[in-house]
């Protein structure tokens, strides 16, 4: 099964449909957000339980649809 936590925000592929309509795309912002999910990727890849055994999370649609971007 799928769990999904609700993200109060845009997909990555949202901004950068509405950067390019807009034509601002900022490549620093874009490196950011996507140097950001690079860091939640490795998190989740390397988390450990109480006991500290891995939890061999795997993420295997890693897609600008699939990354979500809070307004926070």
């Amino acid at each position: 099964y799928i769990v999904m936590e609700y993200v109060d925000g845009p997909s990555f592929a949202q901004v950068i449909k509405r950067a390019r309509e807009c034509g601002a795309i900022d490549l620093r912002h874009l490196a950011r957000l996507l140097a950001g999910a690079s860091r939640g990727l490795h998190h989740a890849h390397h988390a450990n339980d109480a006991q500290g055994r891995p939890l061999h999370i795997i993420h295997r649609d890693i897609s600008p649809q699939n990354i979500l971007i809070t307004l926070d």
